[in-house]
């Protein structure tokens, strides 16, 4: 997360995010007050358990390949109105 963070920042030229761990109870007492935090929290097990993405199976079924990062991020970042910055791509 923190990766990801650091380069949409790199690619919009905004400043470098510092993200901060909470903790499930710090998160459902935040939810309390704003309540979209609780999806936060109901998604919580995505975070808790290593996940493996693996598109070998799509890439040959379907002839797709997944989108670069950079471009992910930078259609992102478009898409919410940041300017971007040229950068050089990162692999």
């Amino acid at each position: 997360m923190r990766e990801l963070t650091e380069r949409f920042a790199q690619l919009t030229g905004a400043p470098t995010p510092r993200p901060e761990r909470l903790d499930r109870a710090a998160l459902i007492a935040r939810a309390v007050e704003t309540p979209v935090l609780g999806e936060f929290v109901e998604m919580l097990y995505a975070t808790e358990n290593p996940h493996v993405l693996d598109s070998t199976e799509t890439e040959r079924v379907l002839g797709v390949s997944p989108t670069e990062l950079d471009e992910v991020l930078s259609a992102t970042a478009r898409g919410a109105g940041f300017e971007r910055r040229r950068v050089s791509p990162r692999r």
